[in-house]
């Protein structure tokens, strides 16, 4: 006889967990619009199959991560011949050496003294999921967690909110072993409360989005800390207005429609840039404001504290 009620509180539980689950906050700036998955209701995916195909498809999903789905080893390894490239000066060849991606290796851009040697790489890492439109990717607590792939959103997928996921160890010891989250030409993305850990290349990588394009990429760097970066910027800066003084500062307003946000710098090297000559190009656009800088990371910042 306790069986039936064992079962019905099982339900019970679970029902109330999908009820409870969903995007926290609303999306700023550009994309405030964005919904991702809507109301649909939560989805747990039992395995990496059934995540890849919900992330894939064209229906819209919250799909909720209350625990690790690790692809390492799923797509087999390859061995073939990579590079240790010229800037991998670290003791015991501590840096990272290269997949030969593109061609990488040898076409100039591991620089003079690059060496051929063999590489053994997970697969999955540089393969990542190409996400459709119309999805929000949650984690629970600090449980959600993908380990050993990617996300892409791209070729016009829209309206996509990652929140509260923890993607790591994508072949770290390698150049081109794989990215994070990847968004090339893609519309109304929210990335928000997001751990990267452990990855090969880039955490972010962002192609051909219309405005920062355009001419050469455009920056505002506001409220942000620098502490300990020796050289914060190299050449080819494009158009930067790295919001220099607070009089300065007050240029944003008029298109940007708010005063920027001096940035803090300790021990760290000149982060110079004035130029205010694109602003007009985001005139009437839904921009973010940024809050002051911070010596100390926000008790609310990170995976599991949404």
């Amino acid at each position: 006889m306790k069986s039936p009620t064992y079962i019905l509180v099982g339900i019970y539980t679970l029902l109330g967990q999908a009820a409870a689950v969903g995007v926290v906050g609303t999306a700023p700036g550009f994309a405030a619009s964005t919904t991702g998955g809507g109301t649909a209701t939560p989805q747990y995916p039992a395995d990496i199959t059934e995540l890849t195909t919900w992330l894939t498809d064209s229906t819209a999903r919250v799909i909720a991560l209350n625990k690790e789905f690790n692809f390492i080893g799923s797509e087999g390894t390859a061995t073939e011949t990579g590079c240790r490239p010229a800037s991998n000066t670290c003791p015991d060849n501590g840096g990272q050496d290269a997949i030969n991606q593109a061609d990488w290796c040898t076409n100039g851009n591991a620089g003079t003294g690059a060496t051929s040697i063999q590489v053994t790489y997970d697969k999955a890492g540089i393969t990542p999921i190409n996400v459709g439109s119309n999805k929000s990717l949650i984690g629970i607590g600090s449980s959600g967690v993908i380990r050993g792939k990617g996300l892409r959103i791209a070729n016009g997928a829209t309206n996509v909110i990652i929140q509260n996921i923890h993607i790591t160890e994508l072949n770290p010891q390698y150049i081109w072993g794989g990215d994070a989250i990847t968004v090339a030409g893609s519309d109304l993305v929210w990335v928000d409360h997001c751990k990267v850990s452990l990855v090969a290349a880039r955490l972010v990588r962002l192609l051909r989005p219309r405005l920062r394009h355009r001419r050469r990429g455009y920056v505002v760097a506001e409220g942000n800390v620098f502490q300990d970066v020796v050289t914060p910027l190299l050449e080819n800066k494009g158009s930067l207005f790295s919001s220099p003084s607070t009089s300065a500062n007050t240029a944003c307003a008029a298109d940007l429609d708010h005063n920027c946000q001096m940035n803090t710098y300790g021990n760290s090297g000149a982060f110079d840039g004035s130029d205010t000559s694109f602003f007009s190009d985001f005139s009437g656009q839904t921009v973010a404001s940024a809050d002051a800088a911070s010596t100390s990371i926000s008790s609310s910042a990170g995976v599991g504290v949404i």
